[in-house]
């Protein structure tokens, strides 16, 4: 499965490479670089992928990549049917790290492939463009939550942690 945010446009060719090496290498999913072509990201070089689970030596990267590249990413089906993982119904914001933290925390092999697959286009109505509201404020808190305790669920290097709480938790809450 991809996920692509109804206001952006994808690189078809990307996703095709991001399913090929998921397919190859029997992963659980692969994270598509994403906005910034021919660039470094998150230490791996421009046409490069590096595979791992949050418990060995790529989890900081494979974690960061995941969630800067929430939207340009494929999962495979069964890992998200075997695991219940689903976005959280009636949530308008944050649904989809919720969703992504699950995939980390499964313990699944990831890849990170850092090659160009999406265009942000973006809207003024996106949730992510909109202004802070009470709703959207307390969406934040319940994911944050959520979020805290499923790292907190799994045994994770203290980096991975204090990427959690010191980048990811204060994204979510303002």
């Amino acid at each position: 499965l991809a996920f692509v945010d109804a206001d952006d446009e994808i690189v078809a060719e990307a996703y095709l490479e991001g399913v090929s090496l998921a397919t190859n290498e029997l992963l659980g999913g692969c994270a598509i670089a994403g906005i910034q072509p021919h660039q470094p990201r998150f230490g791996v070089e421009y046409g490069k992928s590096v595979v791992g689970t949050i418990h060995d030596a790529a989890a900081l990267t494979l974690v960061r990549a995941f969630f800067w590249a929430v939207y340009p990413m494929v999962l495979q089906r069964k890992l998200l049917n075997d695991r219940k993982i689903r976005f959280v119904d009636g949530h308008r914001f944050c649904e989809d790290f919720m969703a992504v933290v699950k995939v980390l925390c499964s313990g699944a092999r990831l890849a990170f492939l850092n090659v160009h697959s999406y265009k942000s286009v973006g809207h003024p109505e996106s949730t992510c463009r909109a202004k802070p509201t009470m709703e959207r404020y307390l969406h934040g808190l319940i994911a944050a939550n959520e979020i805290l305790h499923d790292i907190l669920s799994v045994k994770v290097a203290p980096d991975v942690l204090r990427w959690y709480l010191t980048t990811l938790i204060p994204m979510v809450l303002f």
